[in-house]
């Protein structure tokens, strides 16, 4: 195949722009695939633990709401437990709807069934008038604890599940950076070889005419060139001999 000199140098350029353009791909789908992960994984589990403290801040000013009821503030306390309630079965639907984690159904099934324990009872100590001490000692405050205690096994769970896969992804991010790396080495190792092998096609021919036109100054009339291409440099020495 006849290449002009032109070629040959727009080919060896070509190469080594090619490899950048590889390196430059490579690092840029790394970074957006690492990026969207992360998105993902704090997204999903960070509005899990939202839930998770919100149901318990609800619950603990229905708590608040029962003290205001046996302290002689019937209607405030009332109304601060149902507001909270309201606000608790938000904060749950919402977790409900976002379930990523193996366990978190059941955990979340679990907080169902004693909040809804938890309100009965409510009604119940309302309907029927008992004292404070021996209603809530007795019949709200172990549903208290196990809507809190399921609560905070839910956020337990996500914050162990984003801290594993922020180790994981930083795995990945290492993998990227060697990856990356090890492209970009290449790309330096294959740019230079083709410097090279390219500087010295273009080189060696003028060190072959600079010789024969030395030998030809000082009467060597036999001095030929080596033809070896047939580019401009191989027509120049078809020329000189």
């Amino acid at each position: 195949m006849n290449w002009t000199l032109r070629k040959k140098i727009l080919i060896g350029y070509g190469l080594v722009l090619a490899l950048l353009l590889l390196v430059f791909g490579w690092a840029f789908l790394n970074l957006t695939w690492l990026g969207s992960a992360s998105d993902a994984m704090l997204s999903e589990n960070y509005e899990s633990i939202r839930a998770a403290d919100n149901m318990i801040g609800a619950v603990e000013r229905q708590e608040s709401g029962l003290l205001l009821y046996w302290n002689n503030f019937e209607d405030e306390g009332i109304e601060q437990f149902r507001a909270n309630q309201a606000e608790f079965q938000r904060w749950l639907a919402g977790a409900e709807d976002n379930i990523t984690i193996d366990g978190e159904r059941e955990i979340l099934n679990r907080i169902d069934a004693a909040y809804a324990e938890y309100v009965a009872r409510f009604t119940t100590v309302l309907r029927d008038d008992l004292a404070a001490e021996d209603a809530y000692q007795d019949r709200m405050k172990p549903s208290f604890q196990a809507v809190r205690s399921a609560s905070e096994e839910l956020r337990a769970i996500n914050l162990e599940t984003m801290q594993a896969q922020s180790e994981e992804t930083q795995a990945l991010a290492s993998r990227a950076i060697w990856s990356v790396g090890g492209i970009g080495l290449l790309a330096i190792v294959l740019g230079l070889a083709f410097s090279v092998l390219l500087s010295k096609r273009i080189v060696q021919p003028i060190r072959q005419l600079k010789a024969a036109s030395k030998a030809l100054a000082e009467g060597d009339y036999d001095a030929r060139v080596d033809v070896e291409s047939q580019d401009e440099l191989g027509g120049l020495a078809e020329q000189f001999n």
